[in-house]
């Protein structure tokens, strides 16, 4: 095992006693814990690199993308908000978002919400603040925040987070905070992957294989995490706003609850946690077999391919599924900045020049939240000879429980 790779004891409970259900040549293993059933990996990159792995991270957009008002960052808080509105009691006052990235969600909040935020990123933090005008977002980690007592308790009835909790080391901090800083009666409003609606996502597989997903919910593991916080259930529900599988996210909604009223832990289903995890990993495996089939049976046959997108969608292509890049001839991407440059040893072009340069015949649209558009936009481009594939339409398949 690698020095900067460790094995953890669970993070929810403590225990020892871990069952692997899944692991990475890169040393990842994604394991239960027989005490509690939280899924986690049991084995991960030490703190010490996860630090360096996200202070080198960069998910740069191009500045014209965040300001275009129909970006897909944008839409999916649209649609996180309007989804939400239809279980919510009633409208906030106070509403703190912890991780707020660039701030689409909160700039979506009706004007007479008081909005705050906290968000690590510099860049993120700064076009929430000076973009879209958000001047209660700080830029500043949930622990700083808390350990400073920048809000008092009780500051606020409604605290969201959004795919976070699953990059935490230590996920309860952010059930701390809600039990801290909801007034009673307040929200917590959380979304992250869960195990029993996760769809065949290829940046799943990416971001637990890195050590960037440290965590993979089950409802069972957050109803008993939020009831040692004076939390209960309001509503559960696979996010509408992951195209086109529906359950690449999965909200949560808990309402914070007096003392006489903190419910007792539920008993945990271990066993049930065991047999969705491997199930998921299984399957997970042989899609991930059909992609590289299909994309190797292609280059076998002497056909150019091209992959359109240079995310990480293409990085886990290459990074976990036996994918070699000498069966594609090129990368095709539409940021500027990334064109003339290379990525796994390949040239990264614009469209019109692929087109011109390659000719591929055959073209792999590698996204998820814009395969439909990037489908729509080269089927009226490209000759009827030109084979055109959406890696999750045409090959990953449909979600689980429809496959």
């Amino acid at each position: 095992m690698s020095r900067d790779v460790i094995r953890v004891p669970c993070p929810l409970c403590g225990g020892q006693e871990i069952r692997a259900v899944w692991s990475h040549p890169k040393g990842a293993e994604n394991g239960v814990c027989l005490s509690c059933g939280h899924i986690f990996l049991s084995r991960r990159a030490s703190e010490q690199a996860l630090r360096e792995a996200y202070a080198a991270y960069e998910q740069a957009y191009p500045h014209d993308f965040l300001l275009a008002p129909d970006n897909p960052l944008r839409r999916s808080a649209q649609e996180r908000w309007t989804q939400m509105q239809e279980v919510l009691p009633r409208m906030p006052r106070r509403v703190l978002e912890i991780g707020c990235a660039y701030g689409y969600f909160l700039d979506l909040l009706p004007p007479e919400v008081e909005r705050f935020g906290i968000e690590p990123s510099r860049p993120q933090s700064a076009f929430a603040r000076d973009v879209l005008g958000l001047d209660g977002v700080l830029c500043a980690t949930l622990e700083d925040v808390l350990a400073a007592g920048t809000w008092a308790p009780g500051s606020f009835d409604m605290l969201c987070s959004f795919h976070v909790i699953e990059h935490l080391s230590e996920p309860k901090v952010i059930f701390q905070a809600a039990e801290r800083l909801l007034a009673e009666g307040g929200i917590l409003a959380i979304a992250c992957p869960e195990m029993e609606t996760l769809a065949p996502n290829l940046t799943e597989i990416e971001y637990l294989a890195a050590s960037l997903h440290l965590h993979t919910f089950t409802r069972d593991a957050m109803d008993r995490l939020s009831a040692f916080h004076a939390l209960v259930p309001l509503a559960s529900y696979p996010e509408r706003n992951q195209k086109p599988y529906p359950g690449s996210s999965h909200a949560f909604l808990y309402v914070r609850v007096g003392g006489a009223e903190r419910p007792a832990p539920a008993r945990p289903p271990v066993e049930r946690a065991v047999a969705l995890a491997a199930a998921w990993h299984h399957e997970m495996d042989r899609r991930c077999a059909r992609l590289k089939a299909a994309i190797e049976a292609r280059a076998a046959a002497g056909k150019a391919l091209a992959i359109y997108g240079g995310g990480v969608h293409t990085a886990s292509i290459f990074n976990n599924t036996g994918v070699s890049a000498e069966s594609v001839a090129c990368i095709i991407d539409d940021d500027p900045a990334k064109a003339g440059t290379s990525q796994w040893g390949l040239p990264v072009l614009p469209l019109t020049e692929a087109l011109d340069r390659v000719r591929p015949d055959v073209v792999v649209v590698s996204t998820l939240s814009s395969e439909d558009k990037l489908l729509g936009k080269l089927s009226g481009i490209l000759s009827p000879e030109t084979e055109v594939l959406g890696v999750y339409r045409d090959i990953m398949g449909p979600p689980f429980g429809d496959s």
